[in-house]
């Protein structure tokens, strides 16, 4: 986006569909973010600490661990992040699982309109975050 622009942050978007992932992406970029796309939970650990994101949506259900568990690692690597957690999954176990990693849940598919008014309200006189400060006395 350009400078000066009505930039709300970083995206990160979670999900192994890939077709899913990137509506996510051009729906959020439109909302002003700037976005990134992991297709699974390590791809998106890896990407984190770079990217910095200030929100994340993720799939819960992804291949090699679950969307709660993401947000759980981000956390431990000194991440806040604010989290969307998507799925066709709505039992009352996934449900608490995501509340309880942090995030707010919404059931799939995926009401864009919905999902614009989460980040949004998540967002509101938010800054977008900056990565953390690298010590220059190593």
């Amino acid at each position: 986006m350009p400078a000066g622009s009505n930039r709300r942050g970083r995206a990160l978007i979670v999900d192994d569909n890939s077709n899913l992932a990137e509506n996510i992406a051009e729906f959020l970029a439109l909302e002003g973010f700037d976005t990134e796309i992991a297709a699974s939970g390590l791809e998106a650990v890896s990407k984190a600490l770079p990217l910095h994101p200030d929100v994340v949506v993720t799939d819960y259900r992804l291949p090699d661990m679950n969307g709660a568990n993401v947000l759980r690692a981000f956390r431990q690597m000194g991440l806040r992040v604010r989290a969307v957690v998507v799925s066709a999954c709505t039992d009352e176990a996934t449900v608490a699982d995501a509340q309880g990693a942090g995030a707010a849940f919404l059931s799939k598919p995926t009401d864009f309109e919905i999902l614009g008014r989460m980040l949004r309200e998540m967002t509101v006189g938010a800054r977008p975050s900056l990565p953390p400060a690298v010590p220059t006395d190593l």
